[in-house]
């Protein structure tokens, strides 16, 4: 098997936090909130009020650590998977396929549609995952996989995030 390396879908999950993430870097540079922001008398001085300020630093902060988890660059061979960060770039974790017991799909919600995941798994709990929501080759990707596939898992909201959070998932055996 060659390598296969992950192909960002600009329309996708990659390219709307992209144009997030600009688009807070926009608002922040046009109010001038990289000369600095000094509150004295509960507005900057720059007239910008300090709810705004962290409403913006707050709302930039999330999409920046979405765009750092979720949009990771993905390598798979036959030994194993690389994800990359996208930020920092030295920030990279090595997996070998014998760090999973078994992988399984599952379907994301969202707003505009659900999206299939793969969970890459080890003794019950979630290690590594990636969605069709971020990659244009996901079954490519999938495809690569070379641990023993176990079925679709069906979960409920709650469930999900829970897992995603470091629960233990039940066996799908």
């Amino acid at each position: 098997m060659k390598e296969v390396r992950s192909s960002y879908k600009i329309f996708g999950g990659f390219g709307l936090l992209l144009v997030l993430n600009t688009l807070f870097i926009f608002v922040f540079v046009k109010a001038g909130l990289h000369k600095g922001v000094h509150f004295s008398d509960g507005r900057s001085t720059y007239g910008i009020r300090p709810e705004i300020f962290l409403f913006c630093a707050g709302a930039e902060l999330m999409a920046l650590i979405l765009f750092a988890t979720q949009c990771r660059y993905v390598i798979a061979d036959t030994d194993g998977i690389t994800f990359i960060n996208p930020i920092l770039p030295f920030l990279k974790r090595r997996k070998t396929w014998a760090d999973f017991t078994i992988y399984g799909t599952v379907m994301e919600y969202s707003q505009n549609g659900s999206y299939e995941a793969v969970w890459l798994l080890k003794d019950d709990k979630l290690v590594a995952r990636f969605s069709s929501f971020y990659y244009s080759n996901y079954e490519e990707l999938k495809g690569a996989i070379q641990t023993p596939y176990k079925g679709e898992l069906k979960l409920s909201r709650f469930k999900h995030l829970s897992y995603m959070l470091g629960c233990r998932i039940k066996r799908m055996d």
